[in-house]
């Protein structure tokens, strides 16, 4: 299973960061689906059974609080050409639990990222360079109240995201 940990949007900050893209981006590229909008806590890559048995069981014992989240500034990833949006400021809730998971996910055998964690909302694949700024800045407003244990799978009409657990924050699955 090809799998991450997340924190999913609901369907209204799904609706509002579709309608930013739609109303401000001038640079082209693949549009995410709305669907598939979410921010990644710690990329997995493929897993066995054990190791999705192992991260769960682990993922069951976090206790973090709720936070909330404001996505209010564009960037770019050159080598993978994406355009995102993400926070200027990352709450300390937020960087922990991504710590934390990234932890449990070593301890697991799995080798996750060593890069520094960069919380972000994609919105854009394959953007043609250079990558324009928008017309306005984002203000999306998120209250993070679960994470999710989110498996990947590609077919004809592309890759989409199913939870496969969910936790909520403050405690115990959702």
């Amino acid at each position: 299973m090809r799998a991450f940990f997340a924190l999913p949007l609901d369907g209204e900050a799904r609706s509002e960061a579709a309608h930013w893209r739609r109303n401000n981006l001038l640079c082209e590229g693949r549009p995410v689906v709305a669907e598939n909008f979410h921010i990644t806590l710690c990329f997995l890559g493929n897993l066995d059974t054990a190791q999705v048995d192992a991260v769960v069981t682990a993922a069951d014992r976090i206790r973090s609080a709720p936070f909330d989240l404001l996505l209010d500034s564009p960037g770019y990833f050159p080598r993978p050409k994406v355009f995102w949006i993400g926070p200027t400021r990352v709450p300390d809730a937020l960087a922990g639990l991504a710590d934390t998971l990234v932890r449990i996910s070593r301890r697991a055998g799995i080798n996750v990222e060593r890069r520094p964690y960069q919380p972000h909302l994609t919105l854009l694949r394959k953007v043609r360079e250079p990558a324009t700024p928008p017309l306005r800045p984002p203000g999306i407003r998120l209250r993070c109240e679960r994470f999710v244990l989110m498996e990947s799978k590609s077919g004809a009409d592309g890759v989409r995201y199913f939870p496969r657990e969910s936790w909520q924050l403050g405690g115990g699955h959702a």
